[in-house]
């Protein structure tokens, strides 16, 4: 009886020890982000940098919001790449993700939200 009983509270011992482990991962567990929560700002260069490498920057050419391309250094020439503002902030945040402009005229108005565009 006496192994039993040993055998017994093992069991719940294990049962309960499984049962807390679960409960902590769950606590820790990422939660959800609702669609359309602000993420952060795009900051392009770092955008150029995880797309691209190291040796990658981020250059405004145009006027306004738009306009932005990445820098490519590929064997000693210099490659400019368009940038699609919506993958970028995929990019740096993990999709879905996609962007807006608060300001059409600042090159740095471009903010980053969890997707999916309600305007898709």
């Amino acid at each position: 009886m006496n192994r039993w009983l040993r055998g017994a509270l093992a069991i719940c011992a294990g049962f309960g020890l499984t049962m807390a482990a679960i409960t902590v991962t769950d606590r820790n567990a990422p939660r959800e982000i609702p669609p359309g929560t602000k993420l952060g700002s795009l900051n392009m260069d770092e955008y150029c940098r995880a797309e691209y490498g190291d040796r990658a920057s981020a250059v405004h050419i145009g006027s306004g919001a738009f306009g932005w391309r990445c820098w490519v250094v590929v064997n000693e020439l210099l490659t400019p790449q368009d940038i699609t503002v919506d993958t970028a902030c995929e990019t740096i945040f993990e999709p879905p993700a996609y962007s807006e402009s608060f300001s059409p005229e600042s090159p740095f108005s471009w903010e980053c939200f969890r997707g999916p565009n309600p305007e898709s």
